[in-house]
């Protein structure tokens, strides 16, 4: 049975990148409900899913991010800490805002605040 805090966590980071819809696109290359570059998805679905060519079907996205979520968790992350990781790929995020190469501008001490926050509404719902 999977953990409802890896779930929660998971809802928070999708319902932020996209508000759950599974086939968005993004405007630096990112798709999917949980906004993963082409590179990611093919690297955490071969890593998760045994195939690089796995299809973004909702059940795929979420059973990487669930994995991935869940590695993070095992290796001692918190919730915040996760969510920086999902955005920035550290898991530090202070003072982490700028514009990235595709002219987009980012804010990770609000993305981790936001997904925090949905994040505590999410795993307190029965």
């Amino acid at each position: 049975m999977l953990d409802q805090s890896i779930v929660a966590l998971a809802k928070a980071i999708r319902q932020h990148e996209s508000g759950g819809n599974f086939t968005i696109k993004g405007k630096s290359g990112e798709s999917g409900a949980y906004q993963f570059m082409p590179a990611t998805w093919k690297t955490w679905a071969k890593q998760y899913l045994g195939t690089s060519n796995a299809a973004m079907t909702p059940e795929n996205q979420n059973q990487v991010a669930y994995r991935r979520i869940a590695e993070w968790k095992t290796q001692g992350y918190n919730p915040a800490q996760i969510a920086s990781l999902w955005n920035s790929g550290k898991p530090k995020w202070e003072g982490k805002v700028g514009v990235n190469k595709y002219g987009v501008r980012y804010n990770v001490p609000a993305y981790v605040k936001n997904v925090y926050s949905l994040y505590q509404r999410f795993k307190n719902v029965a």
